[in-house]
């Protein structure tokens, strides 16, 4: 999980004109399958392995990594700072297993989707709870070590 601090800070208020107390916020993220089915239900298409995330849809996403709903106004006080590690936090291997492709297989074509995802979770028998609100790194991990088992 990720946490991020938004420090207090003056605001101005367009409606009273008038400067406004903004309290600390400390908001909780979880990169997960959750996260990932959430932001699919919403934008009816493949999350990961895309490049071309327009910054709404990046926006989008962060909101449903949120434990808890926010409004815009609270994203509005992201830092770039926020953003860059929201963005490695994403980027990171949350386990100690490294995987050595030793084939020669050529890359698929297929987007990886929740569905494709909560799919090979029932083929490798791994219940969905806790496995589905894991880091997506590691949850895919599991799945490529079951996988790879099972083919040895």
């Amino acid at each position: 999980m990720l946490q991020i601090r938004l420090p207090a800070e003056e605001g101005w208020d367009f409606e009273t004109e008038t400067f406004v107390d903004l309290p600390e916020v400390v908001l909780s993220l979880e990169h997960s399958l959750v996260s990932l089915s959430k932001w699919e239900a919403i934008w009816h298409k493949h999350f990961l392995g895309r490049e071309d995330l327009s910054p709404e849809e990046i926006v989008s996403y962060i909101k449903c990594m949120l434990d808890e709903p926010i409004d815009d106004s609270i994203i509005a006080r992201f830092r770039q700072d926020d953003f860059e590690a929201i963005t490695e936090y994403i980027k990171e291997q949350r386990t100690g297993t490294r995987i050595t492709d030793r084939s020669n297989r050529s890359g698929s074509s297929q987007f990886v989707t929740s569905e494709l995802i909560y799919g090979w979770m029932v083929g490798c028998q791994i219940p969905f709870h806790p496995a589905e609100t894991w880091h997506l790194s590691r949850l895919l991990t599991l799945i490529s070590v079951l996988d790879r088992k099972s083919v040895v």
